[in-house]
């Protein structure tokens, strides 16, 4: 509970957490590997509007303030994405020895990793005197890892 809020969802409140594990053994020297993960999106504290400060004049100044209303009030889109994998071991004489081919993100899904808030301006001013006006505030989304194929070689000797 927020004062004068009301009730609100927590920050952490993910409704939903999946992961499914798939392993196949096809031979001694080959196996495949698959990992899905999903979870519905958490949730953020985002503006809803945005005001000014105005002088005795009328005249509005910086800095335009953003209007929270309610806590809590986003939900992010869902996090989900497939990775897969590839082993192949060998066996020489000194030890044992594998080689690893996995993608990350199979199919380049841009999951959102964070929100940043950032004006939009307007020119509203002549050549002579160019004057950009804050329109509108828009959420920008950050995503990390998209593809990420990898190799790795392990050995033991």
């Amino acid at each position: 509970r927020f004062a004068q809020q009301g009730y609100f969802s927590p920050v952490f409140d993910r409704r939903h957490d999946l992961s499914i594990v798939a392993m196949y053994k096809i031979s001694r020297r080959l196996s495949l590997n698959a990992t899905f993960v999903y979870g519905s999106g958490d949730l953020r504290w985002l503006p809803t509007g945005r005001f000014t400060f105005s002088d005795v004049d009328g005249r509005e100044f910086e800095p335009v303030v953003p209007d929270y209303e309610q806590r809590n009030n986003f939900r992010l889109p869902p996090y989900h994405r497939l990775d897969a994998g590839a082993v192949w071991r060998f066996f020489p004489k000194w030890g044992e020895s594998d080689l690893t081919l996995s993608v990350i993100n199979v199919y380049d899904r841009r999951n959102t990793f964070f929100l940043y808030l950032e004006p939009e301006f307007r020119d509203v001013g002549t050549d002579q005197n160019p004057i950009q006006f804050p329109e509108r505030i828009a959420a920008k989304q950050v995503s990390l890892f998209p593809i990420l194929p990898s190799i790795t070689w392990n050995f033991k000797f």
